[in-house]
């Protein structure tokens, strides 16, 4: 049972917005969300990159995502970090001092270990409470955890404020040793918005592909080339990308994983509400042991068939 103090608990802020309010209609729209989406087709992901919006609109996205994960796996702590959409702020802030509310369930959050990080780190982390209160990222997660979880988990909340890739990559150096089969991480995140469909798709299809190289610097490259498009409406090609990069951090020497593309739309592709002339992109990824992968996808630190090929031209033409 959680330690803290029911007072202090984070309740649902987007219920009603976001997803239904209700407990017996979200679970009717999670049941047919989960029924709709991609099916697990995989091995068992370690970490998840879902979506954040309304689920009439990523709802499907974030579903296919939560298919990848055992249901029926016991796992010691969730983590669920999405980059704050509000504030800016040094470091991350780790909710430890209640538990999160939502319709369908009581999220328990892992007072003692959320308190360690803080205490053992803090420069890094926070125990500030008010990132979490009006940030909606880590809240429309947790339903498609409690319905998709048939054990007991506690969760560990991290909405980061940095804006700084220096510090993501020493929070990733701390959270490394909890990437393992005992635990999940939940990245929280839509990708593009504000363009039109069709730059969005290609948009969304570089980050994607940045993604999948396990290689942050190459993340930031493609982050940063999409900033100096000055496309029309352009706001960002990634909305928790300080969260993705931690997670890349976390993973980019490991020789033995690999991020596999699951699932996609974008906000236009929605009947009845969507707009084809500013979405926002949706992209569900699950990070898999090379093993449990599609077996096309060569691992992320491997130079691709392109890149050899690439580089056997170059050697030739240095000859000549």
């Amino acid at each position: 049972m959680s330690t803290g103090n029911k007072s202090t608990n984070r309740f649902a802020s987007v219920a009603g917005q976001f997803y239904p309010s209700g407990q017996k209609e979200l679970n009717s729209e999670l049941d047919r969300l989960f029924e709709g989406a991609v099916q697990q087709r995989h091995g068992n992901a370690l970490a998840i990159i879902s979506p954040n919006s309304g689920y009439m609109f990523s709802g499907k996205i974030a579903a296919s995502a939560y298919n990848q994960v055992d249901s029926d796996k016991k796992f010691n702590r969730v983590f669920i970090l999405a980059s704050s959409h509000l504030d800016n702020f040094m470091g991350a802030s780790v909710f430890c001092d209640g538990d999160y509310v939502v319709p369908n369930g009581i999220a328990e959050v892992d007072l003692l270990f959320g308190k360690k990080l803080v205490n053992d780190n803090p420069s890094l982390f926070t125990d500030a409470r008010t990132p979490h209160f009006h940030e909606h990222s880590i809240e429309v997660q947790l339903p498609f955890l409690l319905h998709r979880l048939n054990k007991p988990f506690k969760v560990v909340p991290i909405v980061l404020g940095t804006h700084t890739p220096a510090i993501c990559k020493k929070l990733a150096e701390v959270l490394q040793p909890e990437l393992n089969s005992d635990n999940l991480f939940v990245i929280s995140t839509d990708f593009s918005c504000l363009l039109p469909a069709s730059t969005a798709r290609r948009v969304d299809e570089e980050t994607e592909l940045a993604i999948v190289s396990n290689k942050p610097e190459k993340l930031m490259r493609v982050l940063e080339k999409h900033e100096k498009r000055n496309m029309p409406g352009f706001h960002t090609s990634l909305y928790s990308w300080s969260a993705v990069l931690t997670l890349l951090y976390m993973t980019t020497t490991n020789h033995h994983l690999v991020y596999q593309p699951i699932d996609q739309c974008n906000s236009g592709d929605i009947p009845y509400y969507g707009n084809y002339e500013k979405v926002t992109g949706y992209r569900a990824l699950a990070l898999l042991h090379q093993e449990d992968a599609m077996p096309h996808v060569h691992h992320a630190a491997e130079p691709s068939l392109m890149d050899k090929t690439k580089a056997a031209f170059g050697k030739l033409f240095q000859q000549k």
